[in-house]
């Protein structure tokens, strides 16, 4: 190593070299090494962010080791030196409150726009990042509960200071988070998108070595964690090998060991051929044993001692002898169900992942033993082992483990009940018919361990009882469901098959058998071999238990086969221990026609006269079940049924579309074959008449019931029926069509040739044919009415005048309408496009509007659908020839239940009469505001020819007043006429120059220069006064003058001059406009029916109420305009130019008051109220 002395000479340098060292170490595995260099930066090193770097290579190589608590208490320590505290035992509460907190930071923020966040900067806050990035695993590992509040701390140091390198992993552990803890599936999707949508953003600003330092582990993170909730499994595939790839070029070793790992979960579970899959795990076996990343070699190993239990390839001879000690209270058949191998002893490996506190390991283990005592038929077992993997199951928190869990716990609870109850003689709710049929005859003792074993936590089938096994069930199924309605490709087959082993327990055969086919169907569209294989074991069994060896045995074969081609070959053999006489031979061997005897049904077990060849039967199961075409359908299912029941003719009803209920239906004749004939009859809506036994079709209506009648002439209820009396005919079978509970159809076949045509297995036959009909028509006549409603909606979309284009995901159009083909011609034929997301429209002469430049081609119609955007362009020209057609456009993508783009919808909307009324609009717009400009310039000529007129007309008549009362002065004891002359030119005078101040007023109210000072006002006061000055007036007409004031003074917030000139005004005009009778002025608080008023918005009102002329209701809405007088000769002979009101009500709107004027018409009086605030 370096000279101790370089730490202080050449500081930077030595600190470089010293952390590379260690880095190097690490990545060799050589932690001995490691170890000693970390200690000397850590001993060295001034400042904890030149530490910063070696604690992470410190905290990998931890993890590396599998010494996951020693990695969470480095990283701990570190973050609190860095100022990042986390409780020392999280608590739900801790979780929650954290999720909350960083909930309330991303409000208001679109989760697609964090990828703009500006670089984080502050170089503790970086530090805090990394060290959180690099004992993220460790946490999920062995602190379930302490990850979250990692992720957390990450996504609000991110949003706070901005993204880092390594916050496109915290986002898509976010997601993780998201999808599983919250069930918020779809947002945390978008978030696994957020972190993607980074990295590739780091990486296009010239910042790639920082986008490969974290590419692998948020690809292994987001292909993991988030991708399988809505995406298929296999999907994931690729880009988990891709992650593994830049792990190892880029020395993240940890994130490559990772991803090669969960490549091979994912294979698994995927339904990847065992052997195949064996060699690829072999190969990263030894990649990890180089890299030194032993807890994940340990977990890769795991996984295949998995695949050799499921390979039959057992351990080697000469165990030690703890795993003899392990294994001695097991019975030898128990191997296959236990990890003690060459590659994995779970009798030692157990301990270690206690003693490392690995969570997610012990999960792993007793998972894994879950699954596999399922599948060899210990169901007891696997009910205890997934006991205490439910305990450790925090640690395989997002994973696709989690509903693989809750679906092989449920089948294990149900196998358990329904294997009980038939060795305890409850009927036929179990399986039975196994060879080794109860788990007792085959199983020892749970093994050892330190923690949870099976003989801690156990379960029998005495102890569980139907109900807890259905209400745990039930919560499974709500789970899985939720789960399969995002990712249908992935879990809805699960789901299906849980529900028809829950039917099967329950004893509702029909929903059963429906579901397994459910179950099979969408496991092999979806490629999930194992649990095709599985489903088809399932449905086998469960025919097996009714009776129905026939079908048991197509079903079992299936699973024979698909077991086989998974690679299971210990599987294979169990099948071929415990059902031998189902998978072993191809033809079902029957006895002479002779030994069956004559009966009026056929439910029994008696045999058949002919060797039915199960691979005709499987065929036609298979051509009818492919069918959806219902005419075809109807032909191919009528040929199949006269076929393999060995019938003469044959018929098949559907009820009619009117009658939905079973009780009232009417049955039609919609298909007639004969045998010998290629030809069938189909859709001919026939009515029944003479064409068969109606009887017969009404019983098998009412109950749902198969008739079954070996003679039908001479035995039976059915004897009678007017049919049968005219036609004699010998073997009739009825057999009815039920899909999910409802009938769907009848087949009626019939034999006049032979007696007992239609033996019990014929009827199997027929049976397993009819259930897959019921579907299949069912399926076909949806899909009639499916063709019939998209050929209605094409004939709307044909007639509306707006063009309607759907481009396909890769661009080409996929349908236009008649107004679309007019706008675009021939640019919607389809053509190659080198980009599968660019609109194949990108050639058509599309432009911008009023211009002669071509449309952007990123922008174009069609083209931001297709890259999921909705969007309007109102901007669009398109040049046919010398014609220009201006045109709007919408647009918005269709996603399918994966959050794919399948299709865009472009609308094209002719705007041309738009564009021309818009136009014109513009133009008389224009005038229009010519005209107002004008006006406005009118009406400021008019206030400034009255604002000036006033100012020079006020100055005179001040002097002509003041001359006439000096006149009048000096005259004052005269009473002669000419004293009166200049007393009425005194009136006259002032009267004018009150208008001249109500003028100038008004336009000092217009132009916004007059204010008021706003005080607390003795509302009290003001009156008084006013009503002093009037006084005289008042008396001279012999008015009553009533004061009804509130008993407490009243403070106002208004200006005393503006309020007194206001009241002055009103109670003035109460005066001039009563010639007899009283004035009225009432004060008061406001008040309200429902209750008091708060105090802050109380007010004082004022009600001046007189009993003079009044006011006809069609004037009041004109009492508050300017210069307008009431109509009336009695108000123009009293004078005023009709802005004393208009000035009252701006003074009271300027004090924060209001005034009304309320009048029930001519001679009624009149009411003024003015509302203004308490001081």
């Amino acid at each position: 190593s370096a000279p101790f002395s370089s730490w202080q000479r050449h500081y930077d340098l030595t600190l470089a070299l010293f952390v590379e060292a260690a880095e190097a170490a690490y990545l060799t595995g050589d932690f001995e090494q490691q170890d000693k260099l970390t200690a000397v930066v850590l001993q060295q090193a001034n400042q904890l962010l030149d530490k910063v770097k070696v604690y992470e290579v410190k905290i990998q190589a931890y993890i590396a080791q599998n010494q996951l608590t020693e990695a969470m208490e480095t990283a701990l320590a570190v973050l609190q030196l860095l100022g990042v505290k986390f409780p020392t035992q999280p608590s739900k509460w801790d979780i929650w409150r954290g999720l909350l907190a960083t909930k309330l930071a991303l409000t208001g923020k679109r989760i697609e726009d964090l990828v703009n966040l500006p670089p984080m900067r502050q170089p503790d806050k970086l530090a805090a990042m990394r060290i959180l990035s690099s004992v993220m695993s460790a946490a999920y590992f062995a602190m379930p509960e302490m990850m979250p509040l990692i992720v957390f701390k990450q996504v609000n140091l991110s949003v706070k200071y901005g993204n880092a390198a390594v916050s496109a992993s915290a986002y898509s552990s976010y997601g993780l988070i998201l999808c599983d803890f919250c069930g918020d599936i779809n947002t945390g999707y978008r978030f696994g998108q957020l972190a993607l949508s980074l990295l590739s953003q780091v990486k296009a600003k010239n910042a790639a070595n920082l986008a490969a330092s974290t590419k692998a582990k948020t690809w292994a993170n987001v292909h993991f964690f988030v991708k399988p909730w809505k995406d298929h499994l296999n999907s994931t595939l690729q880009p988990l090998l891709e992650a593994y790839a830049e792990g190892l070029e880029t020395g993240d070793l940890q994130a490559a060991g990772y991803a090669a790992h969960n490549y091979c979960i994912h294979s698994y579970f995927s339904g990847k051929e065992l052997s195949k899959l064996q060699a690829e795990m072999a190969t990263y076996s030894e990649v990890l044993t180089q890299l030194k990343q032993e807890r994940t070699l340990q977990m890769n190993k795991l996984y295949r001692q998995v695949l050799l239990n499921l390979q039959e390839q057992r351990s080697p001879q000469g165990q030690n002898h703890h795993l003899r000690d392990y294994q001695q209270c097991y019975s030898e058949q128990d191997h296959r169900c236990y990890l003690n191998g060459k590659l994995y002893q779970e009798s030692q490996m157990l301990g270690q992942h206690q003693d490392a506190k690995d969570l997610t390991a012990i999960c792993v283990l007793y998972f894994n033993k879950l699954i596999l005592s399922y599948l060899f038929g210990f169901y007891q077992q696997s009910v205890t082992n997934a006991a205490i993997a439910q305990r450790h199951l925090e640690g395989l928190r997002g994973s696709i483990i989690i509903p693989l869990f809750h679906f092989y716990d449920s089948l294990a609870r149900l196998a358990m009940y329904g294997e009980s109850s038939q060795s305890m003689g409850e009927g036929k709710k179990g399986w039975g018919n196994e060879s080794t049929d109860t788990e007792t005859r085959r199983r020892g003792d749970a093994g050892t361990g330190r923690m949870e074993t099976p003989h801690k936590i156990s379960f029998t089938p005495q102890s569980v009882s139907l109900q807890s096994i259905l209400q745990q069930v039930a919560v499974n199924q709500k789970k899985l469901k939720k789960w399969a309605d995002y990712a249908p490709m992935n879990h809805l087959h699960k789901f299906y098959l849980v529900e028809a082993e829950r039917y099967r327990i329950l004893g509702r055969v029909n929903q059963a058998a429906e579901l397994y086919d459910r179950a099979i169907a969408l496991a092999k569209e979806h490629e999930y071999l194992q649990e095709e294989a599985l489903g088809n074991e399932l449905a086998g069994k469960f025919y097996l238990a009714q009776g129905k060896t026939t079908i048991a045995r197509a079903y079992m074969l299936e699973a024979h086969y698909a077991y086989l081609k998974w690679g299971a070959v210990a599987k294979i053999k169990d099948l071929e221990e415990r059902y031998l006489q189902l998978v072993a031979p191809t033809k079902i061997k029957i006895k002479d026609r002779g030994s069956v005897k004559t009966t009026t049904a056929s439910t029994t077990n008696s045999n058949c006269t002919e060797t039915l060849d199960l691979a005709t039967v499987m065929q036609a199961y298979q051509a009818i079940s492919g069918e959806i075409i219902l005419d075809n359908l109807l032909s191919k299912l009528m040929k199949s049924l006269i076929q393999n029941a060995g019938a003469e003719k044959g018929f098949l009803l559907l009820p009619t579309k009117t009658k939905q209920e079973s009780n009232n239906v009417t049955m039609l004749i919609e298909a007639a074959g004969a045998a010998g004939s290629e030809q069938v009859k189909v859709l001919l809506s026939l009515p029944l008449n003479n064409y068969l036994p109606t009887s017969i079709i009404n019983y098998v209506v009412r109950t749902q019931e198969t008739v079954v009648l070996n003679d039908a002439s001479r035995e039976g209820y059915f004897t009678q029926d007017d049919y049968i009396q005219q036609y004699q005919p010998q073997s009739i079978l009825c057999c009815p069509l039920v899909n999910q509970g409802n009938l769907s159809g009848i087949i009626y076949l019939e034999n006049n040739l032979t007696t007992s045509a239609f033996t019990p297995d014929r009827l199997e036959v027929i049976k397993l044919l009819s259930s897959q009909a019921a579907i299949s028509i069912e399926n076909a006549k949806l899909y009639s009415e499916l063709r019939a409603r998209e050929s209605q909606l094409t004939q709307f979309l044909e007639a509306i005048p707006v063009g309607v284009v759907v481009l396909a995901a890769n661009g080409q159009p996929y349908y236009s309408n008649y107004q679309a083909k007019q706008l675009l011609g021939k640019y919607l034929l389809a053509t190659a496009t080198s980009s599968p997301k660019v609109s194949s429209l990108e050639k058509a002469p599309i432009y911008i509007a009023e211009t002669n430049q071509l449309y952007p081609r990123e922008e174009l119609i069609g083209v931001r659908a297709l890259k999921g955007e909705s969007a309007t362009i109102n901007d669009l020209a398109i040049h046919q020839g010398d014609q220009v057609v201006p045109v709007q456009s919408w647009e918005t993508p269709i996603f399918d239940e994966q959050g794919n783009i399948i299709y865009a919808i472009v609308a094209l909307a002719d705007i041309t009469e738009r564009k021309q009324a818009e136009a014109e609009r513009i133009v008389f717009m224009g005038e229009l505001e010519t005209k107002n400009i004008a006006l406005q310039e009118m009406n400021r000529i008019k206030d400034e020819f009255f604002k000036n007129t006033s100012h020079e007309l006020r100055t005179p008549l001040n002097g002509i007043i003041g001359s006439i009362r000096l006149i009048l002065d000096e005259f004052c004891d005269d009473r002669n006429e000419e004293v009166e002359l200049l007393q009425q030119a005194d009136q006259s005078a002032i009267h004018l120059l009150e208008i001249i101040d109500q003028i100038l007023e008004i336009v000092k109210l217009k132009e916004g220069k007059f204010s008021v000072e706003i005080q607390p006002t003795n509302l009290h006061g003001c009156l008084t006064e006013v009503i002093d000055e009037l006084r005289s007036r008042i008396q001279h007409k012999s008015l009553q003058l009533q004061r009804n004031y509130a008993p407490q003074p009243l403070l106002v917030l208004a200006d005393f001059t503006s309020l007194k000139q206001v009241l002055f005004n009103i109670i003035e005009n109460a005066v001039k406009f009563t010639d007899s009778g009283s004035i009225t002025v009432t004060t008061k608080i406001q008040s309200t029916i429902e209750g008091e008023i708060p105090e802050e918005i109380r007010m004082a009102v004022v009600e001046i109420q007189d009993t003079g002329i009044g006011i006809e209701p069609s004037q009041q809405n004109k009492l508050f305009q300017p210069f307008i007088m009431l109509d009336g000769s009695t108000t123009r002979s009293q004078g005023g130019i009709g802005l004393g009101l208009v000035i009252a009500q701006k003074f009271i709107e300027l004090m924060g008051g209001s005034i009304t004027i309320e009048s029930a018409g001519t001679n009624q009086g009149t009411t003024v109220a003015i509302a203004l605030p308490l001081g």
